[in-house]
């Protein structure tokens, strides 16, 4: 089991590295970029330094100037003053508040912004090189050149400190190039090139249900029983549920078929205390983390039970008391959520970790690679769990990226990373364990790429017989492929298992799924008016006490219109 991680940098880490240097003495140009937020009544506008150039002789100002010129066309400023602090980070991830409009009691609020950024960037007793330009009537100061200066406060703002630079003859010139690189080599062959590194499929459990050498079951038999067990009754409930919405007893649902060894994996390997960000393909993980069947049909079916008073969209799970965010259906709004949570964590030095679940096809969306970038940049404690099924509701991999699959984007971004074979029970419960320990021992964050195959449609909305190659499923199902066949095998090969208890299994599962449902249509469903109003603000404000009150008289005046009112518990 190899997990692939980038090596250190000279003189730091590839994502702790601020690299910043003093330019000679001349005349150089800081541009400021606007963009116009939102419209804003206070004509609001935030400035991004974004760029910068040096022009002119090397001679020394006599006098820096106090004044920005603006192209309204453009809604540029730019600004000449001398030696300049030149940082890849510091300035660039900045946002400066400038309030254009002086007309307006935004002065303050421009006053404010400006002296909160100085005392953020200046440290105490230091004298600003110049006085400060003026937008407006504004005041806004930069920065003091001094690499000195950089350092101490590149420390207020990031965790690592500033790479200082030898300008002496005796130092090499190449020390300029190495920040932001793990590697720095220079050639004279001209290569582009796209070969990556061979990233291989972690297995430890073959086709037959044969453990390979070297390795032995990180399971004892009882364990791996009571995981076959929980893998059957997943997969025949999967079914079940998809069964109801057919009669339409349900209005939606999505199935799990084809990632039971994947999701019991890592549901077995994970803390009680770690914290869930699901996609929703993940009601395994759910049932091993305290989400009982129960909960799962109570917000299937809408009713009072259902932590979210059954106002979420059937399969948006929720459950405060075993950690499990609620489910947001919108593809990766739940992956950078993770990385803060995941760097809340470390920050308060806690032994958790923030589990983000999504498929490849999610993985295509600017909230991945953001949440990927910020948690490999700040460490966070956050476990990145890809389901690599082949398809992104009817979107096949071969028109989803054309890339080594999910798992070289967590090299790139400096995370360490493996590939599993996600129908490998075992492999998947070693490698989400080790994961678990290298985010916890290490502070920093780790990418599984599991390899599986969804057998079922992508959701109750779909009809994937439409665009799946023929024979394809039929491949993917046989025995010792399929995830619980594997298992089987590896049971059957021990005499631990027979027909007849697999028989008797699948029989119970079915019946005992039946009696909830029963029980669980017979609950009420959770107060009309309060599942509108309730939820909303924590003191409700006067608007809203109006609208609740209007609608009550309303309904208790024309109940007799609304027959389906004897469902719910109450008005």
């Amino acid at each position: 089991m190899q997990f692939f991680a980038p090596a250190s940098i000279e003189g730091g880490s590839a994502s702790s590295v601020v690299s910043s240097c003093v330019l000679p003495r001349r005349r150089s140009t800081w541009t400021f970029l606007f963009s116009r937020c939102s419209s804003s009544p206070n004509n609001t506008f935030f400035a991004l330094v974004s760029a910068l150039s040096c022009e002119g002789s090397v001679d020394r100002p006599s006098e820096p100037t106090s004044c920005f010129d603006f192209s309204p066309a453009s809604r540029v400023f730019t600004r000449r003053r001398p030696s300049v602090l030149v940082s890849r980070f510091l300035l660039p991830c900045k946002l400066i508040p400038f309030f254009l409009d002086t007309s307006t009691p935004a002065q303050k609020m421009a006053h404010t912004a400006s002296s909160f950024f100085r005392r953020l960037l200046q440290p105490a007793g230091a004298s600003r090189l110049f006085s400060a330009p003026v937008v407006g009537r504004h005041p806004v100061s930069l920065l003091k050149s001094s690499s000195v200066y950089a350092q101490k406060s590149a420390s207020r703002l990031f965790s690592a400190g500033v790479r200082t630079f030898s300008s002496a003859a005796a130092g090499p010139r190449e020390e300029a190039y190495h920040a932001g690189l793990i590697h720095t080599q220079f050639t004279t062959d001209m290569n582009i090139s796209n070969e990556t590194p061979v990233i291989p499929i972690f297995r430890i459990l073959d086709y037959d249900g044969q453990i390979a050498d070297g390795w032995q079951c990180p399971m004892t038999n009882d364990e791996v029983l009571e995981a076959y067990q929980f893998m059957v009754k997943l997969s025949i409930w999967d079914n079940m549920f998809y069964s109801v919405q057919r009669q339409g007893r349900i209005s939606f649902y999505i199935q799990n078929q084809g990632e039971e060894a994947l999701q019991t994996a890592v549901g077995l390997a994970l803390d009680k205390k770690d914290h869930l960000f699901c996609q929703y393909r993940e009601l395994g993980v759910l049932m091993l983390h305290g989400f009982t069947a129960e909960d799962a049909l109570e917000q299937l079916f809408a009713r009072r039970g259902d932590e979210s008073k059954g106002r979420q969209m059937p399969i948006s799970y929720s459950k405060h008391s075993v950690n499990l965010h609620t489910i947001c259906t919108p593809l990766t709004t739940q992956v950078p959520h993770a990385a803060g949570a995941g760097y809340a964590f470390k920050l308060a030095g806690d032994d958790r970790i923030a589990v983000a679940f999504f498929g490849e096809g999610a993985a295509s969306e600017g909230d991945f690679h953001a949440a990927m970038n910020f948690a490999a940049t700040l460490k966070s404690q956050t476990l990145f769990v890809c389901r690599n099924n082949g398809y992104a509701i009817s979107t096949p991999v071969k028109d989803q990226y054309a890339g080594d699959g999910i798992a070289i984007r967590g090299i790139s971004y400096g995370m360490h990373t493996i590939r599993v074979d996600g129908n490998d029970l075992f492999a998947s419960l070693l490698a989400t364990k080790k994961a678990r320990e290298i985010i916890v021992s290490q502070r920093q964050p780790v990418l599984i790429e599991f390899m599986t195959y969804r057998v079922g449609h992508h959701s109750t909305s779909d009809d994937s017989f439409q665009y799946r190659p023929s024979g394809e499923l039929e491949a993917w199902g046989q025995s010792g492929i399929h995830p619980i066949a594997r298992v089987r095998r590896y049971l059957d090969n021990l005499n631990l298992w027979s027909d007849k208890q697999d028989e008797e299994l699948r029989k119970d599962a079915r019946a005992t799924m039946l009696r909830m449902m029963k029980v669980v249509e017979k609950d009420k469903r959770s107060a009309v008016i309060g599942g509108i109003f309730d939820d909303v603000y924590d003191k409700e404000p006067w608007n809203l006490r109006e609208q609740r009150e209007s609608l009550k008289a309303f309904m208790e005046k024309n109940k007799q219109h609304y027959p389906q009112l004897k469902e719910y518990e109450s008005l």
